[in-house]
């Protein structure tokens, strides 16, 4: 499985669930769902939403409380740290270096305690879509090496003989 930024928990939390994924990659993903001051989440739960722009779409977006409330009832299952520690599943974390949506100090918290069968790698350089841009242009050199690492991490762990052939134009 692939994650990418908040589609890393997911990925995390089914590799820690289920021992039989074998092999996991995930993409400039959070350290933690609550990335909020406290004042943040007074306000959050005060207006029921969190309204804001996404800074590579221009679109206006939206998240509700519940969201919060969620996260809070689930703290443990949804604790990323402990997932990355304790999944059986092979972890690649790649993380954009100049990603200003996702610390990369972030993928640093998921490395933390992982000594065996989990590599980092930072991509200098690489914003937070690894260079691909909204409405989609082509992939940039950073994506294409996201790309490229983990094809290899999933054929090493997932005993592939090559990775699948890019589909046909």
């Amino acid at each position: 499985m692939l994650g990418h930024s908040r589609g890393a928990v997911p990925v995390m939390v089914l590799a820690r669930e289920n021992p039989q994924v074998g092999a996991i990659v995930t993409w400039s993903g959070v350290g933690h769902l609550l990335r909020f001051t406290d004042r943040q989440l007074e306000q959050w739960a005060a207006r029921g939403s969190l309204n804001f722009v996404n800074a590579r779409t221009g679109q206006n977006m939206a998240m509700d409380f519940a969201f919060v409330e969620d996260v809070r009832r689930n703290a443990d299952r949804l604790d990323l740290q402990a997932a990355a520690r304790e999944m059986s599943a092979a972890h690649l974390i790649l993380h954009a270096g100049a990603d200003l949506a996702v610390d990369p100090a972030e993928a640093e918290l998921l490395r933390a305690g992982r000594r065996t069968r989990c590599e980092l790698a930072i991509l200098e350089g690489a914003s937070h879509t690894f260079g691909a841009k909204h409405p989609f242009e082509g992939p940039s050199p950073w994506l294409e090496d996201a790309i490229d690492r983990s094809l290899e991490w999933f054929g090493r762990y997932l005993d592939c003989d090559s990775p699948p052939a890019p589909p046909q134009a």
